[in-house]
């Protein structure tokens, strides 16, 4: 038997190869320096309208919305935040005269879907009833594309008057969704004419909050409720600049929030070409929001995603394994925690009845659509993890250069390195061997005295829908909702100041660092 000294094996092996087997470490600060704070109510929900009764309940509470609210607001001591609108909301008018019917379209459903000019009806506001101040508060949309100001107040009011806590129960009202598309042709025609630019919808949309705060119960005095902008995912930001158009804006200081809505990648595309490349989503963010989070927080106002799933679009047949998988719940956290770390207020994960992005669909919509828990609600309760009750959470990124497939976040409570979250990005779908990469974390502390380990994962890989598990545990519909054991518990280990963690592909690692 001949014996080769490991150094001389490495200098003949390919650099590539020697740095996928080497060891990742990662130094965590011992501060998180000028991080800001994380709001508690960070993840949030955003439901079409047309799917909200389906959502929140026809005639009695929907139990499994319920429960996998719960899940996320027990995980952060606060109500989770729902944006209630979209395109079907935008072309809506309210008629509390419509008793029999939630939603009654009035132009052509099959042609137009979210299109379709739609009353809603009383049925539909009554679904505000079904859940209080501490499960949710809402982003409530006013209709601007089928503008009616006297109908948009009343709609508002009656809203208002179903939600249990009332006024105090939201976060803003939103004025028009999407309106960089307004001149653009749509299925009934346009909205508004070529001439309706950036500078017209902000001095329109600062009038239409006057009359709002006028008119809505309880608003008179807090003229700053209201949220503006919501651009489209691929809006043109160089004309529809924030920067540019906020004076007009916010004439009468009614601006309380400005959105933006996001959709990663192509649908039609691969999971590591389009979400689980690391350095294309860290790209794409920083184009989209980097220059409205700071004008934003300049201003004393946020910036805040209304919608935002994986993919939309593109050309062939839609992938699957984008949506309810493995995969999209490693890019939902791996989104979320970027975005803390960028400072972006709120982010709400865009969910429809029989949308392939929803995180849950909440009634039976037949073979093709049966009531579950999908795949990606459990990157949302890690991200729920990584926040926490403990409040004052701030994070920080980890270096990745020298291994663009580990990714690392550190996260702080009151100003002291309590967890890090790892992911490895590498796609792995089930064939061959899982490879694996040594993670070590240094400078921990020397008051760490152990750490727990929670593993979000799958034995099938990044393209399971039906295996995955987030701490030891996976969240299914039955019964209502229910929490089952699935997978490798957390586990309990002594440390000193370091300790490491293996991360398989299409895998990410929370450490908890225990002090007491």
């Amino acid at each position: 038997m001949r014996f080769f000294h490991f150094a001389s094996i490495a200098a003949a092996l390919p650099a590539s190869i020697v740095a996928q087997n080497a060891t990742v470490v990662f130094r965590p600060p011992g501060t998180p320096d000028k991080a800001r704070t994380v709001p508690q109510g960070y993840i949030g929900l955003g439901i079409e309208m047309k799917s909200f009764p389906d959502y929140m309940g026809h005639g009695s509470p929907n139990k499994l919305t319920r429960f996998l609210l719960s899940q996320i607001a027990s995980r952060t001591n606060t109500p989770v935040p729902i944006r209630v609108g979209g395109t079907s909301m935008d072309n809506s008018l309210f008629s509390p005269k419509l008793t029999t019917n939630f939603t009654l379209p009035i132009g052509n459903l099959t042609q137009c879907r979210l299109h379709t000019n739609i009353t809603i009806g009383q049925p539909w506001v009554d679904a505000f009833a079904y859940l209080n101040g501490s499960l949710a508060r809402y982003t409530l949309q006013i209709p601007l594309a089928r503008k009616n100001v006297t109908n948009g107040i009343d709609f508002a009011n009656a809203c208002l008057r179903k939600m249990p806590g009332g006024l105090g129960q939201v976060d803003a009202l939103e004025i028009g969704n999407e309106p960089n598309l307004y001149a653009a042709d749509g299925c009934e025609g346009k909205d508004r004419g070529p001439n309706f630019t950036p500078e017209v919808y902000a001095r329109g949309w600062s009038g239409y909050a006057r009359r709002l705060q006028g008119g809505v119960q309880g608003m008179a005095g807090t003229p700053r409720e209201f949220q503006a902008l919501a651009v489209a995912s691929r809006a043109d930001l160089s004309v529809w600049n924030l920067t540019k158009i906020f004076t007009p804006l916010d004439r009468g200081g009614h601006v309380k929030t400005v959105s933006q809505h996001y959709y990663q990648g192509l649908a039609t595309g691969t999971l590591q070409e389009q979400l689980l490349t690391h350095k294309t989503t860290v790209s794409k963010m920083e184009h989209n929001f980097r220059e409205n989070v700071a004008f934003s927080q300049a201003h004393n106002i946020s910036l805040v995603l209304g919608e935002v799933g994986p993919a939309l679009g593109g050309e062939g047949a839609i992938n699957p394994s984008l949506f309810r998988t493995l995969g999209a719940a490693l890019w939902s956290l791996d989104f979320l925690l970027y975005g803390m770390s960028m400072g972006i207020t709120r982010v709400s994960m865009q969910q429809g009845t029989n949308f392939r992005m929803s995180a849950w669909q909440p009634v039976n919509g037949g073979t093709a659509h049966p009531k579950a828990v999908h795949g990606n609600f459990h990157g949302l309760v890690a991200a729920a993890d990584f926040i926490g009750t403990g409040g004052d959470f701030k994070i920080r990124t980890l270096p990745f250069d020298d291994h663009p497939e580990i990714v690392g976040y550190a996260g702080y409570n009151s100003e002291k390195l309590t967890k890090v979250f790892v992911l490895n990005l590498h796609v792995w779908n089930g064939q061959g061997d899982r490879s694996k990469r040594d993670v070590s974390l240094r400078n921990l502390g020397a008051d760490v005295k152990r750490v727990r380990v929670s593993r979000l994962t799958s034995p099938n890989g990044a393209a399971d829908e039906g295996n995955i598990s987030w701490a030891g545990q996976q969240f299914t519909a039955e019964n209502g909702g229910t929490v089952q054991p699935k997978g490798e518990k957390p586990t309990l280990r002594n440390v000193n100041n370091a300790t490491s963690v293996v991360v398989a592909a299409s895998e990410a690692v929370l450490v908890e660092l225990l002090r007491s």
